[in-house]
């Protein structure tokens, strides 16, 4: 049987994969701020790693990995009874899944059983179809992201080092975690801008 001890190791592994992922995949958005070609130009850096085989495995590896570790914690603890912060990073934490599927789907499982390589303007001209979409995309965000930034929180609260820098990280994680959803929309909005002058 895996010890407590191994199981906590594996799961911040996870999760500090996960949070490169995301934060290269908010990266890549952003370089929409700019132009639909820097968007694509970003794409493909970021495909070379994370559609590789190693990177496919280490994502997906990781994201199963973290997922059912989190499930075994929630189902190893004595209470629920616990602190605000906690219960909304497992509340996001789980959450996760379903509100991922569609763009997973979309976005990678489309490609690994057709071939097709749906790029940003494709991705881009499906956000922008109504408020709706730009609502969910937004909402998908600040979860991803203030449960990653719960998460590295929980990790690194107990350190002496942490708690010395713990106020430059709480301004990052809130700038980033106000401006994020932001620059991914405005970033979103100059693509979708883009793609409609090229097709008039």
């Amino acid at each position: 049987m895996i010890s407590t001890i191994a199981k906590s190791k594996v799961h911040i592994a996870s999760g500090l994969v996960l949070i490169v992922f995301v934060a290269s995949h908010f990266a890549n958005h952003a370089f929409g701020m700019v132009s639909i070609t820097m968007m694509e130009r970003g794409r493909e850096m970021f495909s070379l790693v994370w559609r590789s085989w190693p990177g496919t495995t280490l994502l997906y590896g990781a994201l199963l990995a973290h997922f059912l570790l989190a499930l075994d914690a929630l189902w190893r603890r004595h209470t629920l009874r616990m602190p605000v912060s906690e219960a909304i990073k497992i509340v996001f934490g789980l959450s996760l899944p379903l509100l991922l599927a569609e763009h997973v789907i979309a976005t990678r499982l489309e490609y690994a059983l057709t071939g097709f390589d749906r790029g940003y303007p494709e991705v881009l001209r499906g956000i922008g179809v109504s408020s709706t979409n730009i609502a969910y995309y937004v909402v998908v965000v600040i979860v991803v992201w203030a449960h990653g930034c719960l998460g590295l929180w929980f990790w690194l609260r107990g350190r002496a080092w942490f708690q010395r820098f713990a106020p430059v990280f709480h301004m990052l994680a809130s700038i980033s975690g106000r401006d994020s959803p932001k620059t991914i929309f405005i970033a979103s909005e100059t693509g979708i801008l883009s793609i409609c002058r090229r097709q008039s």
